[in-house]
């Protein structure tokens, strides 16, 4: 299974049809587990996408911490322009921490550290940029006033991206 998902789009499949052949028409039943094999394959498909899931929720941890230590830190001082500190810190301790692990177990990639590296940063910077904007835009013209909730509703929208983004033009 792993070897045709692998395969899609770098090879040309070609299908040849083949005759299924029974001992017995009478006693032919099947080896099919809908449960069990059902499991099985959406774990193969699934696995990449769900250790990216661990990966980021452990760097988004990381994240959250640094940005509400920041916040809270830096709140009375610049009002303005807290949240972009905030966040501009918080993603620069934790993009460290989750290209390494992305790229050598989520991944599992191949390709050049310095170049998928250079790439991952401009990815990360376009990210927290539009974090930084959408969670101040939606302070100011929200009901919401709790920066926190707003920062986790954006980021889990840019989670999706991201993943899409690091899956095809990154690792």
């Amino acid at each position: 299974m792993r070897m045709l998902i692998e395969a899609i789009g770098k090879y040309s499949i070609i299908e040849i049809p083949i005759d299924t052949i029974y001992d017995s028409e009478e006693k032919h039943q099947t080896h099919f587990k809908p449960i069990v094999d059902s499991f099985q394959i959406y774990r193969i498909l699934l696995r990449p996408f769900l250790k990216f899931i661990l990966s980021s929720s452990s760097a988004s941890l990381i994240d959250l911490t640094v940005f509400i230590f920041f916040c809270n830190l830096l709140k009375e001082e610049y009002p303005l322009y807290y949240i972009a500190i905030a966040t501009v810190a918080a993603r620069a301790v934790s993009i460290v921490y989750n290209y390494g692990v992305n790229y050598k177990t989520v991944f599992n990639s191949k390709k050049s550290m310095f170049y998928s590296g250079m790439k991952y940063v401009i990815l990360a910077v376009i990210q927290m940029s539009l974090s930084a904007i959408f969670v101040t835009l939606l302070i100011k013209i929200t009901f919401i006033k709790m920066e926190i909730t707003v920062k986790i509703l954006v980021d889990i929208v840019l989670f999706f991206v991201s993943y899409h983004i690091q899956k095809t033009s990154i690792f």
